[in-house]
């Protein structure tokens, strides 16, 4: 322990420190013996050492165990009530923990006491009882607003439960947006919960907020039943986010960001519940829209960034839970056979196809918080929402699952060709330099579509073609990264290059190696037009890919250096410049 950790120790103890020094100062100095600490007013001298500070440590035992007692049953109660299996810390409470204290401090002292005086006839001892007296008397006074902070706080607790518990329909629809159609009576219950948890909030009493909230979320739940009530879910989650959003407000104030990270914790709950019982995502509405065009801005436009690091996984989680267990089947989408097959014998259903529009846009909310992390030059806030992407889209075709291949490979392009739209999003802002962190390639991922024989080739062609006009795009503004062995275009060519051994048997691998050939033949079009010897590390990086090309295909999967395509790769490696090396600068020697 350094010596600023044994000051900060120190600080928050001292107080339990006094008591034992002004009894080693009466104890082992003179003072005592000049100065009289009190005249001997009430006859201690006459009294019996033994029974006296054996009376003392007898009843600051009592008073000791009565207030443990108190102490464990309000955490009991509060566990049982209130907050779970969360651990509860007594000692937190400032009362409580001055009151341990003094009463570790009086038997301690009154026991040396106990042991070191025999008689009240010096003026040592006389002052040692009267001190431990007078430190009686003032544990004695201080016990009382221990109990009542204990028991007032149990007390509020206990109200603010029963307050949850009395919700309704009409509780809710007083404070949702339809508070004002004809016929709705006031009820103030959700308002008074609204100033309890803001009170709780301000005093930076988390615990208590967390599980307040999460009454009122089991009430929710207990109120919306099954979900087949649209209106009703409008009601009951619209009240939910306007006292989200008033207790957020307060949370700004304070920069409580535990508080945000409690409502994304909700936000993923009510998503699993629907999920669950198969609700209607388009009953979530109010959800939604709360999310999407205000928490989020609330967030952003006072720099609060550490709760969507909670936001990516619980998305992921909603997203992933509503996908799996309440979302249509594929051959009853009409919108998207449509896009594969031209399929006009499947009946549209307008439910159906805005249920799969609901599913859709849960996953868009990463792409929000990219957004955000743009807009908060947070770098790993954007790291974590582009990994988490490739994430789902990788378990979303490996993993065992009911979707259908159609729905897999539409949610995979639309997602990463978005995720890679946000990535040059970042690098033009100026949150990275180059692509190497801005543009995360999921290269194996991306060869594993190429392999996969059940997937379009249309597919494929979206994802590696928008890759590719963002990696001219970059080549162009000069940010595109090269470096031996690794960077941007090494992944980008490691699609192709990996995918070779497919080339004969297979149309997707073919047409994928043959693009990217084109797209490196682009890129060296614009350097020898514009770049070059600026771009001279890029230039030469381009033509190694290409020898890299014709190296793997002749070595490794058996392809013939007088066939194509390795012939054509090689009369364009042959067209390369030959591009001077940079010049050193030139040392006048010192004579």
């Amino acid at each position: 322990m350094n010596k600023k950790a044994i000051k900060i120790w120190l600080k928050k103890r001292y107080v339990a420190f006094i008591p034992p020094v002004i009894y080693l100062i009466i104890s082992f100095t003179g003072l005592a013996e000049q100065v009289a600490f009190v005249p001997d007013y009430l006859n201690l001298s006459k009294s019996n050492p033994s029974d006296y500070f054996g009376l003392v440590i007898g009843a600051i035992a009592s008073i000791l165990g009565i207030l443990m007692a108190v102490v464990l049953l309000s955490v009991e109660f509060s566990k049982e009530k209130l907050v779970g299996n969360v651990n509860i810390n007594p000692l937190d409470n400032h009362l409580i923990k001055n009151s341990l204290y003094n009463s570790v401090n009086l038997i301690g002292l009154s026991f040396l006491a106990y042991i070191e005086v025999t008689s009240f006839d010096t003026e040592s001892n006389l002052t040692i009882g009267y001190f431990i007296g007078i430190y009686f008397m003032f544990y004695i006074f201080s016990v009382y607003p221990v109990i009542k902070e204990i028991i007032g706080k149990t007390s509020r607790i206990k109200e603010n439960l029963e307050l949850v518990n009395s919700l309704n329909l009409t509780a809710f629809k007083s404070v949702s947006r339809y508070r004002f159609q004809s016929g709705t009576v006031a009820d103030d219950t959700l308002n008074k919960l609204q100033k309890e948890i803001d009170e709780y909030i301000l005093t930076n009493k988390i615990t208590s907020y967390e599980k307040i909230n999460t009454q009122i979320l089991g009430k929710v739940f207990t109120e919306l039943g099954k979900g087949h009530d649209r209106d009703k879910c409008d009601i009951i989650l619209g009240a939910l986010t306007w006292i989200w959003r008033e207790n957020a407000k307060t949370a700004v104030r304070v920069n409580d960001t535990n508080y945000f990270e409690l409502v994304w914790n909700s936000v993923r709950d009510i998503y699993l519940y629907f999920a669950k019982y198969k609700i209607p995502l388009l009953h979530l509405q109010e959800i939604d829209l709360f999310v999407g065009f205000e928490f989020m801005k609330i967030q952003t436009s006072h720099n609060i960034s550490l709760p969507f690091m909670t936001a990516i996984d619980n998305i992921e989680l909603s997203f992933l839970a509503n996908l799996y267990n309440n979302c249509p089947e594929e051959n009853l989408l009409k919108d998207l056979n449509r896009l594969y097959d031209k399929n006009e014998t499947i009946e549209h259903s307008i439910d159906l196809e805005l249920q799969w529009d609901a599913i859709k846009n849960i996953i868009r909310i990463l792409h929000k918080i990219q957004e955000a992390a743009i807009q908060l030059s947070d770098k790993d806030l954007f790291e974590s929402s582009t990994r988490k992407i490739e994430s789902i889209c990788t378990n979303l075709f490996w993993q065992q699952n009911n979707v259908g291949i159609k729905q897999k490979s539409f949610l995979t392009w639309r997602t990463l060709v978005s995720s890679f739209y946000h990535s040059s999003e970042a690098l033009k802002s100026g949150l990275y330099k180059n692509t190497l962190d801005s543009f995360h390639i999921p290269g194996t991922f991306i060869r594993d579509l190429i392999k996969n024989e059940e997937v379009d080739i249309r597919d494929v062609k979206v994802i590696i073609t928008n890759l590719a006009n963002y990696i001219i795009d970059a080549q162009k503004d000069g940010t595109l990264f090269v470096g031996q062995g690794y960077g941007t275009l090494v992944d980008f060519c490691g699609i192709g290059i990996h995918s070779l051994k497919y080339y004969q048997e297979n149309k997707k691998a073919r047409k994928s190696i043959n693009y990217i050939i084109r797209v490196l033949q682009n890129l060296k079009k614009n350097i020898e037009k514009n770049h070059l010897p600026m771009e001279r590390e890029v230039y030469l990086h381009l033509e190694s890919r290409f020898k890299h090309f014709v190296k793997v295909a002749v070595d490794h999967d058996g392809f013939l250096e007088n066939e194509n395509p390795v012939k054509k790769w090689n009369k364009i490696i042959k067209t390369f410049k030959k591009v001077p090396e940079v010049e050193e600068r030139e040392v006048v020697k010192w004579k």
